[in-house]
């Protein structure tokens, strides 16, 4: 009778253990969909005109964008 005692509170005290572990491994999961969640959707935009006006001109070097490039050099903009 006792040895079923002690392997009873042993059983407890693992039951507890892993409980808890879970609880902790769950918690972390949600607290990191909830920080994506904020990042992708609830987060304030930045406010890009601090920078003065500047613009992305993709393939700068060839068609359009050197099209682009070229004509806008009186337009006081910086080009990345």
């Amino acid at each position: 009778m006792e040895d079923v005692l002690v392997k009873l509170k042993e059983t407890d005290c693992t039951i507890s253990t892993l409980a808890i572990f879970g609880g902790l491994i769950v918690l972390k999961s949600v607290l990191q969909v909830l920080s994506s969640v904020y990042k992708t959707f609830l987060r304030p935009s930045k406010n890009l005109t601090k920078y003065g006006s500047w613009a992305v001109v993709t393939g700068a070097t060839d068609g359009i964008g050197k099209r682009m490039r070229l004509d806008w050099p009186n337009a006081k903009r910086i080009f990345c």
